[in-house]
């Protein structure tokens, strides 16, 4: 087939058995939904040199990537929870990205295939901001915010029709930021 890239609907829940296989696809994307990658699916793809898995892939099953022969790199998700030990049968130059202690991991571990571990982001900032945002007190912030409101527009005189942009300054500066 002359397809390059493929890029799956997002309706697909599993890729069957030998869905690609023997197929001269470079390129897949495998989107979130699919949870299982069926057996010889992309086996003996020659010209496959890139996949992208999504956090949904739960299952990958016998010889899914078999015998691809340019895949060089391949990011399997935490998420998956099974590898066939068989799935990537005789790809000598592929480089499984994975996380520590994950299925990936104990898999490329285990079939002594070459791996490298992706770093989780370090989120310490983000979770120290989030506790703060979770402990604030709403109701006295929003009580303060609506004294202060009170008081910025109690000096406007509703009956006027026309108001300048000096008085919707002199209100303004009265409202006071957090």
């Amino acid at each position: 087939t002359d397809v390059k890239k493929f890029i799956l609907p997002k309706s697909i829940k599993e890729i069957c058995f030998e869905a690609f296989s023997e197929s001269g696809i470079e390129s897949i994307e495998i989107p979130y939904g699919v949870e299982l990658i069926g057996t010889y699916a992309f086996s003996q793809c020659s010209a496959l040199k890139e996949v992208t898995l999504s956090k949904s892939i739960k299952h990958v099953d016998k010889k899914a990537f078999s015998n691809c022969s340019k895949l060089k790199t391949i990011i399997i998700p935490a998420e998956v929870e099974y590898i066939s030990n068989d799935a990537f049968y005789n790809n000598s130059n592929l480089t499984i990205y994975c996380y520590k202690d994950s299925p990936a991991y104990y898999y490329a571990t285990t079939n002594d295939l070459k791996y490298a571990i992706i770093q989780p982001p370090d989120t310490s900032e983000l979770d120290t901001l989030l506790d703060a945002y979770n402990t604030l007190d709403r109701n006295k912030y929003l009580e303060e915010s609506l004294a202060q409101l009170d008081e910025a527009v109690s000096n406007v005189d509703f009956t006027k029709t026309v108001i300048t942009q000096t008085e919707v300054d002199e209100w303004t500066a009265n409202i006071k930021t957090c």
